[in-house]
């Protein structure tokens, strides 16, 4: 394990070529460490970047990006193997993924990348024709360093043979069962019979080591492993060119290397069998043998990617078993959940129901007993008044009859006028106190009455007023409930689970609620009000 920071990039540089690895998390649809490749140098060059991933990594646990370079890994041993051309000043940035418990711990994956190889790439093949049969191991080394593989002089042809079989028959691995068989019978017979090149197919191509994983992500047979099978051929070229093959040899015409061009004019027949017997000579293949070999090859690794393919079909078959059940005890979960929110919905309604029936009572009794005290301060009132006018005309009565008897003396009693007025006046004055002390009790009366009246009328309406708001928390609460269940109602079907967890949680807010409004409002009366 790394101790590398994930956050600060590894750098590797060699002729000229810069690699930085780093952790990206964030960037890709699953968490990728990336390698991003800068080349310095002033001509072509094949780069061949290896790298390290822990031994106990699954290899469905890495995936190569089919925008990022896919086809151009390969897997070497315990190794992964980035192999491209670049030109001149070209930067490339490639990157594999990381899943399941390795994504949680990308230290473990950020080691020191190895630029294997850095080798520039000839402009013109022509020249490794012309040239002496001297120059052969010079010439073949040099198309061995191109290819960026070690390869021995002696096994250089096995590789060749093995690369042109692999490029055939790669895409076909991928796909699992799906061969094109007699494609692959008829490219091992034309290696038999007209390209002496036998060969060992190579141990792992760039899909056996990326089965499964998708960054979005490629399939299995996104990647398919083109640059091995030319570079090979190349060495062919070279071979070919070290045994002083005959100006009947092809030669490479526009852009199509001269190892291509070679291997099509072995592959159909258009060389003719001594330049294929000094080209044997000169490589030194035994054809039956190394044929018969290539074919072994060939089915062995067919059969491997049938094997391979089963155990992913039975692990698919696993996983699609273990899916349906897990769906459908979703399913039965989600019944039961249903069931209990429309046991929970219907409480609630019949709690509102009543708390509705509650309220509605309450505020009949209450504007009953409103209407029966305005009655009875209506009653108290007119008593009031019509005691006030009696008052009123029994004193006028009373002044009047005062009046007759203060007469009846003058006439009677006319030498006590003077003294009559004199008891006149103060009677007067003593009837007036009398109406004025009459007058304010009078009033003293109107202004307790009114004062009484007021008190009892604003009373009431602070009853009124608490009554009212509280059906205004009933209305609100009324309509949030009913809000909520439209809302549930109208989800559609792909939201229902959730509107169900939102339903259910706002009718239990609401049950507790109106249980509450329910007790309030049953313990409400006049009395309770004053």
């Amino acid at each position: 394990m790394s101790d590398h920071e994930s956050d600060e990039p590894l750098t590797t540089t060699h002729d000229e070529v810069t690699v930085e690895k780093r952790f990206e998390p964030d960037d890709f649809p699953v968490p990728a460490i990336a390698f991003t490749i800068t080349s310095e140098r002033d001509e072509a060059v094949t780069v061949q970047l290896s790298d390290t991933v822990p031994d106990d990594t699954p290899t469905e646990d890495i995936g190569f990006h089919p925008d990022y370079g896919a086809e151009q890994w390969d897997v070497e041993g315990d190794a992964i193997v980035f192999t491209r051309e670049f030109e001149p000043h070209e930067e490339f940035v490639t990157v594999y993924g990381l899943r399941g418990t390795d994504a949680s711990d990308p230290e473990r994956f950020l080691t020191e990348p190895e630029l294997s190889s850095v080798d520039a790439i000839e402009g013109d093949s022509g020249d490794d024709v012309g040239s002496g049969p001297g120059d052969g191991p010079t010439a073949e080394s040099g198309a061995a360093e191109e290819a960026g593989a070690d390869v021995d002089e002696s096994t250089a042809t096995e590789s060749d043979a093995g690369a042109d079989v692999d490029e055939s028959t790669a895409t076909e691995s991928d796909a699992g069962a799906d061969v094109d068989g007699p494609a692959a019978t008829e490219s091992d017979a034309g290696a038999a019979d007209d390209d002496p090149e036998g060969s060992e197919a190579p141990e792992a191509t760039a899909d056996e080591g990326d089965p499964s994983l998708d960054i979005d992500l490629p399939g299995p047979d996104d990647a398919v492993a083109d640059d091995p099978a030319e570079t090979d051929l190349e060495d062919d070229a070279g071979a070919a060119s070290d045994s002083g093959a005959s100006g009947s040899a092809p030669t490479a015409t526009g852009d199509e290397p001269l190892a291509a061009t070679l291997a099509d004019e072995i592959s159909e027949g258009r060389v003719d069998d001594a330049d294929l017997a000094e080209l044997r000579d000169a490589l030194g293949v035994d054809e039956e043998g190394d044929a018969q070999a290539v074919l072994r090859d060939v089915r062995n690794n067919y059969q491997s990617t049938v094997d391979r393919f089963d155990d992913l079909a039975a692990d698919i078959g696993d996983v699609r078993a273990d899916l349906a059940a897990d769906v459908e005890d979703l399913r039965g979960d989600l019944a039961m959940v249903e069931d209990d929110l429309s046991a929970d919905v219907e409480d609630l309604r019949d709690d509102l129901t009543a708390a509705e029936d509650d309220l509605a009572a309450d505020t009949e009794d209450l504007r009953a007993d409103l209407a029966a005290s305005e009655d009875d301060l209506g009653a108290d009132v007119e008593d009031l008044r019509d005691d006030l006018a009696a008052t009123e005309d029994d004193l006028g009565a009373d002044v009047e009859d005062l009046r007759d008897d203060l007469a009846a003396t003058e006439d009677d009693l006319g030498a006590d006028v003077e003294d009559l007025r004199d008891d006149l006046a103060a009677a007067e004055d003593d009837l007036a106190a009398d109406i004025g002390d009459l007058r304010d009790d009078l009033a003293d009366v109107e202004a307790e009455v009114t004062e009484v009246t007021e008190e009892r009328i604003e009373a009431l309406e602070g009853d009124v007023e608490a009554v009212e708001a509280e059906l205004a928390e009933v209305a609100e609460l009324r309509d949030r409930l009913v809000g909520a269940l439209g809302g549930m109602a109208g989800a559609g079907s792909s939201d229902h689970q959730q509107t169900t967890g939102d339903a259910t949680v706002g009718g239990d807010g609401a049950d507790d609620e109106t249980g509450g409004d329910d007790n309030d409002a049953g313990g409400t009366g006049i009395d309770q009000v004053d």
